[in-house]
């Protein structure tokens, strides 16, 4: 599974579909007031797609979406990321 957030640029979709892992492995995240990814969200997300034996293989964080201009929280991210190294 590849991971963003909802205000993601849609160029996030078109590469996963390039890639081949079709835009059904693409799970969008939800966003706070201040349109930037939830952590919290992600987490759950993850393991929901863990217990149907989907395994994170990306995790796409934004700087400034074209949108909002949104930034993501790059260390909680990060540090998801990181906790997923298997």
């Amino acid at each position: 599974m590849v991971y963003a957030s909802v205000e993601a640029h849609s160029s996030v979709e078109k590469a996963v579909r390039i890639a081949g892992l079709g835009s059904q492995n693409l799970r969008k995240i939800g966003v706070d007031k201040n349109f930037s990814m939830q952590p919290e969200l992600l987490k759950k997300a993850i393991e929901e797609d863990l217990a149907h034996g989907k395994k994170p293989i990306a995790f796409v964080a934004t700087i400034g979406t074209t949108g909002s201009a949104s930034v993501d929280p790059l260390p909680a991210i990060g540090e998801i990321a990181k906790s997923r190294e298997d």
